[in-house]
């Protein structure tokens, strides 16, 4: 897999998310990817649906149990679908990938933060 690795999460915070939020708010959409469906799934629907959850989680200070799921699999079908898009694709939909990670684990270690 190219790209930014969405694993490295763990190191970075919330400040890092609204950064990486930005730079995904200004970029345009992949040129040649609209209307296209890899693997299934509508790479414009995708990037609607992670991006809600992550802008809901940015903007509410929490992540519901329905976004948590939607991003939990948008996150996993993100992985397959970038083995067959081009450079400008990938880093794209790489960098969605990697902001469902960290919104994924901001949101869980605030749950459990809240539980204790």
């Amino acid at each position: 897999m190219t790209g930014p690795n969405p694993h490295r999460s763990p190191d970075e915070s919330l400040e890092d998310l609204l950064r990486f939020w930005e730079d995904h708010r200004k970029a345009p959409f992949p040129a040649g990817l609209g209307g296209k469906s890899v693997n299934g799934r509508d790479l414009v629907l995708l990037d609607a649906s992670m991006a809600g959850c992550i802008s809901a989680f940015i903007n509410d200070g929490c992540l519901d149990v329905e976004c948590a799921c939607l991003l939990g699999m948008d996150y996993h079908d993100v992985a397959g679908i970038v083995t067959v898009l081009h450079r400008e694709g990938v880093a794209y939909f790489e960098r969605l990938r990697r902001m469902a990670g960290l919104t994924l684990r901001l949101a869980a270690e605030q749950a459990k933060a809240e539980q204790e």
